[in-house]
């Protein structure tokens, strides 16, 4: 085999020009090359080539890695809007106790949601509070153990980026939580939560009835207490359970004549067909 065999393009190890593998002298600095200095060419020129394929394989395995992340988030992005699906549809279907637990599962997959946190907080919330009203100061001691937890996770999310809307919603819900903790000894903070929370949302049907309702159990202030049911009447006029605290109201402060309509048209809601207005 002769030099013309072997590729031309190692460089010169003294002006790294490209010389013959094989020559003993550079044709360009008339340097004399050593066996050696050519060895050592020909090892620099392997390097590269093992760098370059080194390089290449790296790239390979990093775009498989980049392929199965982005699949493997695809696959969660898709098990979150399920189960957060599945919740909307629970509270459809008014079982709040499935809503809350299909929010847990997306929360799993997307812990620094603050919104979902939020609609979690609520959905808590409202289980226990639908109890808690029921029961009033008798609330059997099962259904306040989840109170602390749920009042802490409350305030915390006070410290997040929500909307007006769902930060006076959580307001709310944390002062009527509040009102159930037997171990909470600061009753004014109970009023600036309301206050907060209608300082933020001062239309919202909700927030209105129940400060008002509390202020009227507290009988801290009739006057504001009526005005606030009154506000919450006015906002939502179908909603039967804001007219019927409003004609609880208006016995209890013997006023006959505006308890009477209100209970009626209670019932005219809950029961259109039904009833039909007597004369008074």
């Amino acid at each position: 085999m002769d030099r013309s065999d072997y590729a031309a393009n190692l460089p010169c190890p003294h002006c790294h020009l490209p010389i013959h593998p094989l020559a003993k002298k550079c044709p360009h600095c008339q340097s004399p090359l050593s066996p050696l200095s050519r060895f050592e060419s020909a090892t620099k020129k392997t390097i590269t080539a093992l760098g370059i394929c080194t390089a290449l394989l790296s790239l390979f395995y990093g775009a498989k890695e980049a392929y199965f992340y982005i699949e493997k988030r695809q696959q969660q992005r898709e098990m979150f809007l399920a189960h957060v699906h599945a919740a909307e549809k629970f509270i459809e279907l008014d079982n709040l106790a499935y809503a809350e637990r299909s929010l847990k599962e997306a929360l799993t997959i997307s812990p620094d949601n603050h919104n979902l946190r939020a609609r979690a907080f609520q959905l808590g919330s409202i289980s226990i509070l639908r109890e808690a009203d029921y029961y009033g100061a008798q609330l059997p001691a099962t259904y306040m153990e989840p109170i602390p937890a749920l009042i802490t996770e409350g305030f915390g999310l006070l410290a997040t980026d929500l909307s007006n809307a769902r930060q006076a919603l959580v307001l709310g819900n944390l002062a009527r939580l509040l009102q159930f903790d037997r171990s909470w000894k600061q009753p004014e903070a109970i009023g600036d939560l309301f206050e907060d929370a209608l300082s933020l949302q001062p239309r919202n049907a909700e927030i209105a009835y129940w400060y008002g309702e509390y202020l009227i159990n507290q009988e801290s202030n009739l006057e504001r207490g009526e005005q606030l049911i009154r506000l919450a009447v006015d906002i939502a006029p179908g909603n039967a359970l804001y007219i019927a605290g409003l004609g609880r109201y208006y016995v209890e402060s013997t006023q006959w004549r505006g308890g009477f309509f209100s209970f009626h048209k209670t019932i005219k809601i809950c029961s259109p067909h039904q009833v039909s207005m007597p004369p008074f």
